[in-house]
């Protein structure tokens, strides 16, 4: 017995249905609906991104780049790729020196440096403008790269960015 179904309602019907269907539908259907893609480990690259989008092969959605915090990767968002992967493009690149990226030859840590490496991976992902979401130190690399290029920033999210001190309480 054949059972299909799509990866947008295997999410919907949650992990426990899909390994009760994977025990009828055989192991080989269940694998092939979900996308894999692996990384050797030692793979090293000047810029390296994750590139996820889970929707329909023929919608043209809008991009979102996910940008994370000091001491991560790209892995950090992997939790929120499954849902927002269905409705956005995901393009997660790893910053210099974290994950799979390399620095760069005289690269120069720091917020404006990081953001235009940043826009260098969108660049290279072929994106003009997306939704930017950085979540602690990438949240501050977020704000800077919606600042020096607004034109790239469709809306800006940021989450548990450091705040300097003596600005707490302020508006």
């Amino acid at each position: 017995m054949t059972f299909q179904m799509s990866r947008r309602d295997l999410l919907r019907a949650g992990v426990g249905t899909a390994v009760a269907m994977n025990a009828f539908a055989g192991a080989a259907a269940f694998a092939q609906s979900v996308p894999v893609r692996s990384v050797p480990k030692d793979y090293k690259e000047d810029l390296f991104y994750r590139e996820d989008w889970l929707g329909e092969p023929w919608r043209k959605p809008e991009t979102a780049v996910l940008i994370h915090g000091n001491d991560e990767s790209s892995i950090e968002w992997y939790a929120w790729v499954p849902r927002m992967a269905q409705e956005y493009r995901l393009i997660r690149p790893d910053l210099p020196g974290l994950g799979h990226s390399k620095i760069p030859p005289g690269f120069e840590y720091s917020l404006a440096s990081l953001a235009t490496f940043v826009t260098q991976a969108m660049d290279r992902a072929g994106v003009e403008s997306a939704h930017i979401i950085g979540a602690k130190t990438g949240a501050s690399v977020a704000m800077r790269l919606a600042a020096d290029h607004p034109r790239r920033t469709r809306s800006l999210v940021v989450a548990g960015a450091p705040v300097l001190p003596g600005l707490e309480g302020h508006d």
